[in-house]
């Protein structure tokens, strides 16, 4: 059998005897097997190992040995074949040997494993060798490139298997990440949705066609519907008519990707009121920047309106308040010389005397000209106050005496008054003016009868009250209630109630400043009013007075003696009217002063160089051109700490400086002077002997 191999086979030829080598030689050579097997000769057991060794190291190992089974010295085939077989299992063997007397297989069990080991016995033929070293390298070729492919295949395997795992692994990632996207997607609905829930203010978020698809529970707590009322409809039912024009804008801006803010319109509730809301919108996309829907978000402005409307009637009162005291102080002046030369005339006559009866009806007028006066600097808080701690309930009972006599018997009063009531800091005489007003107010909105009912309790007002009262501050207040059942009032009455001289009843009945000196009064006492009513429902005035503070004591009046006493002392007198600086020299002259004159601060600062230590008494004008009284009295502080001084004015300024200016005076007179009055302070002032030194 003739069995060529395509490439050449390295064999490995192991025999002591020279001659057995020689056969190798002879029947392996080049020249008969055609170069296709290469052969290399060796007698040792160890040499054949170490060639072995060496070529399994090389790019082309042996494939075939022929090995004889006795090896000198000592190191036979057998343990030659078990080293080959360490080094390269793939090798076959081929056992030669001449003896007869050992079984081959004793020969093979000794050298597993079985398949890889042949037996040939000496002497052998041609035809054998080349047969086993042919088919022998045939069957290591093969089984090389089966390993190889195979080792490529597990290569390959290997290598797909790792990219497997990488594809395994980017898709676990790709996974992980797509479920952290998707988690942190709900998170973010979930935020949104938290933070729409949260907000103030109604947020309505509908599709392109205008379908409500959610809506906040401010929504619902503003406007009063359900989102499972609205779910997938329309709100058009919350469109007032006369707001149509501006929310179809509004539509269009937003379908055209416009966003707008601020715009203020009106919307129904649920229940068919109407509130005023400042509306904002923008469309919102979906993914792929398609438009499908809009977000509107509404707030409601009624507490925005109610205070604006408070300040522009505030503002409006401050203006009028301002107009009518000015107004007031320059008729003060033309009343000053009226009122205060008629009743010096009156001093010097008596009731039998030609003319005292019409100098009377002069005074009389001024008098009433000056309660008028009085009425218009209330209604600006420019009156002077005689503060002090008052229980409000005390008075209340007082004045409820006055008025069961004064009141029509058709009508009931009815006190309601809190039995833990707070002492407040007010003017009892201004207190009684208020609820006097208040009182004949509701007597003539009840014609036909009814009841009139004063209620007082203690209040705490909160941030959230104070924003609803303009210039109401957070504090413990004492709240008078007066409430009739009259006819009421409708609102655009209520704006102008306040105003001086606005009224609703029938010429000459009334002056229409009645409610302005109730305003005057409760805003000078750091207070505040306000009104609800509605017609043919009756009306109600909250009074809020600040309650005075547990363990401080309201400033003790000053009180005058309302004698005439005369004097000898000398007086500057400071003010820039001239026929006010003419009636006060002859009215003190009169009874016995020396009178220096002064038409402003300047002036009399220059004249209190020259005279100070002859002048005992300063009556100082508040109200001024060029240095006014406050700043005349710190001149003079400065001049003489001793100096005793009086301001005198018809107009106060509402200025919380102006109180520890008054207190560091030593009185205090109002014009139009009475005369009386006027000689009373000038006593004190003159017999007081506690100076007050400056502060």
């Amino acid at each position: 059998m003739d069995i060529t191999p395509s490439s050449p086979v390295r064999v490995l030829a192991v025999d002591d005897e020279e001659d057995i080598l020689d056969l190798y030689r002879e029947f392996l050579c080049p020249e008969v097997t055609g170069s296709k097997l290469e052969v290399t000769y060796c007698k040792q057991a160890e040499e054949a190992v170490a060639i072995i060794q060496e070529g399994s190291a090389s790019q082309d190992p042996y494939s075939v040995v022929f090995l004889d089974i006795l090896l000198p010295p000592g190191r036979d085939g057998v343990w030659a074949a078990e080293q080959i077989r360490a080094i390269d299992p793939r090798i076959s063997i081929v056992i030669v040997t001449g003896l007869s007397d050992i079984p081959p297989e004793e020969i093979v069990k000794r050298v597993p494993p079985a398949d890889k080991l042949l037996y040939l016995r000496k002497p052998f033929a041609a035809e054998e060798i080349r047969h086993f070293a042919y088919a022998l390298g045939e069957k290591w070729k093969q089984e090389s490139r089966l390993l190889s492919l195979q080792a490529e295949l597990e290569a390959r395997i290997e290598e797909a298997h790792a990219e497997l795992v990488k594809a395994n692994e980017r898709l676990k990632e790709e996974i992980e990440e797509r479920k952290r996207t998707e988690q942190a997607l709900r998170e973010s609905e979930e935020t949104y949705r938290t933070v729409l829930e949260a907000n103030p203010d109604p947020v309505v978020v509908y599709d392109i066609e205008g379908r409500v698809l959610y809506f906040n529970p401010a929504f619902t707590r503003v406007f009063g519907w359900s989102l499972e009322e609205r779910l997938v409809k329309k709100m058009d039912l919350f469109v007032p008519e006369e707001c149509w024009s501006e929310t179809k804008m509004m539509i269009d801006k937003v379908l055209a990707g416009e966003s707008f803010s601020g715009i203020e319109t009106q919307r129904f509730t649920k229940e068919g009121k109407i509130i005023p809301v400042s509306i904002s919108g923008a469309i919102y996309r979906d993914k792929n920047g398609e438009p499908v829907g809009s977000v509107i978000n509404l707030r409601d402005i009624s507490e925005q309106k109610c205070l604006e409307a408070q300040l522009r009637q505030a503002q409006k009162m401050e203006a009028v308040g301002t107009l009518a005291g000015g107004i007031a102080h320059d008729f003060n002046n033309l009343l000053q010389a009226i009122q205060g030369y008629a009743e010096l005339l009156l001093l010097q006559t008596k009731a039998d005397d030609k003319g005292w009866r019409e100098l009377q009806e002069i005074a009389r007028a001024a008098k009433r000209g000056g309660d008028l006066t009085k009425q218009l600097l209330t209604f600006s808080r420019n009156m002077e106050s005689d503060r002090r701690p008052l229980d409000l309930n005390q008075e209340i009972g007082q004045v409820q005496k006055l008025l069961e006599r004064t009141i029509p018997k058709m009508i009931n009063i009815e006190l309601k008054l809190a039995d833990d009531l707070k002492i407040v800091n007010a003017d009892p005489g201004q207190i009684e003016q208020v609820l006097i007003n208040l009182a004949v107010n509701a007597k003539d909105a009840m014609p036909d009868g009814g009841k009139l009912t004063i209620e007082t309790r203690n209040v705490v007002l909160n941030e959230e009250l104070c924003r609803l009262h303009s210039g109401a501050e957070s504090w413990h207040y004492v709240l008078l209630e007066v409430t009739d059942t009259g006819h009421g009032m409708d609102s655009e009455t209520l704006e102008h109630i306040f105003e001086p001289f606005f009224s609703t009843k029938e010429p000459g009945r009334g002056t229409g400043l009645g409610l302005a000196m109730v305003y005057g009064i409760v805003k000078s006492h750091q207070g505040f009013i306000s009104c609800s009513s509605r017609p043919n429902q009756g009306t109600t005035f909250r009074i809020y007075l600040p309650a005075l503070e547990e363990g401080k004591e309201a400033p003790a009046t000053q009180s005058t003696d309302s004698s005439c006493r005369a004097g000898n002392e000398t007086i500057l007198l400071v003010d820039d009217e001239k026929y006010i600086r003419e009636l006060g020299e002859q009215i003190l002259t009169t009874f016995g002063y020396e009178v220096l004159l002064a038409s402003d601060g300047e002036k009399a600062l220059e004249i209190y160089r020259q005279n100070g230590q002859g002048i005992e008494l300063v009556i100082l004008d508040l109200i001024m051109p060029g240095m006014g009284g406050k700043q005349c009295l710190q001149e003079l502080r400065q001049l003489d700490p001793q100096v005793r001084v009086v301001i005198s004015s018809g107009y106060f300024p509402d200025d919380p400086s102006m109180e520890s200016f008054k207190d560091s005076a030593n009185g205090f007179v109002t014009k139009p002077y009475d005369v009386k009055q006027l000689l009373a302070v000038v006593r004190h002032a003159l017999d007081d002997n506690q100076y007050k030194q400056n502060p």
